[in-house]
């Protein structure tokens, strides 16, 4: 049964939420703290780009024949600078395919949010807030 409370020109209806109304309102906070973590995944994706980017700018800096450390895990391998440039360069290209993968993501997560947050709504209008603060 409904209530509806009127304070001034406002009127505040009371509406009941039914079984897949919670459903639909669990699957946004899923989606919310989905979109969340892949964004941070994105940012730290971003810095390791940037990194990346440093890394190969400073390589000019060498001597063609000096041999070029490269980070593996928690130890840096020596390598000629052809194969540690050829190194970073494909790191670079997997961290940008990764990103482009997040961001793909990241649309498809807020596309359904958009939708969820339109059958919400229309629903319960101002008794819900989805907005992220």
């Amino acid at each position: 049964m409904a209530q509806t409370k009127t304070i001034g020109n406002i009127t505040d209806c009371d509406v009941e939420v039914t079984l897949a109304d919670q459903q639909k309102i669990n699957e946004f906070a899923r989606l919310n703290n989905k979109l969340e973590e892949v964004k941070a995944l994105l940012s730290k994706k971003t810095k390791e780009r940037q990194n990346l980017d440093d890394a190969i700018k400073s390589m000019i800096l060498l001597e063609p024949d000096e041999p070029v450390p490269v980070l593996f895990g928690e130890a840096f391998l020596e390598f000629d600078y052809e194969a540690a440039e050829g190194e970073l360069e494909n790191r670079k290209k997997n961290i940008t395919d990764e990103m482009s993968n997040h961001n793909a993501e990241i649309t498809c997560i807020q596309k359904k949010m958009a939708e969820l947050k339109v059958e919400l709504y229309a629903k319960f209008g101002s008794s819900i807030n989805l907005e992220q603060e």
